[in-house]
């Protein structure tokens, strides 16, 4: 397993007295991994695109309606970027409860709340796939819907 210890003993030092090290070593973790979904997502939504355009379903999908964006193109991109984000979550978080591993199963909350932070400031900044991929208007407020608990937890 990788491990993350690094980032359970981050500490930011201008917050020493303002925040325990816990608490700092939580924001630093969730910082670090909002900061690693927007690369990934600005890299890999190309290199995803690049190997999908190879595929004899890239051709058909220009036609279907995307449920996040304009075209099945551009979801299947989305998607599989989602997937990625919360299965790697999802799989940190199940490890660590079945093998009795609380610091593996923070890791795999914090990757998720980190990647729920990243998304906002995406739509802020109209990063990836708010800008690109013609995401819907409409989804923009579900998809904030489903973000707010997880950061507020």
């Amino acid at each position: 397993m990788i491990s993350f210890k690094f980032l359970e003993d981050a500490r930011l030092p201008a917050l020493d007295g303002t925040l325990s090290p816990n608490t700092q070593s939580l924001l630093v973790e969730v910082l670090f991994w909002a900061i690693s979904y927007t690369i990934f997502a600005q890299v890999f939504s190309r290199v995803f695109r690049a190997i999908y355009r190879r595929s004899k379903v890239w051709t058909h999908a220009r036609e279907r309606i995307g449920i996040f964006c304009g075209n099945g193109r551009d979801d299947s991109v989305l998607l599989t970027c989602f997937g990625i984000h919360h299965g790697s979550a999802a799989y940190l978080m199940y490890w660590g409860m079945v093998h009795d591993q609380p610091m593996t199963w923070r890791h795999g909350y914090l990757i998720e709340t980190g990647f729920e932070v990243a998304d906002f400031v995406a739509m802020t900044f109209s990063f990836y796939p708010y800008k690109h991929d013609g995401m819907k208007d409409d989804i923009k407020a579900a998809l904030i819907v489903h973000h707010v608990p997880g950061i507020v937890l």
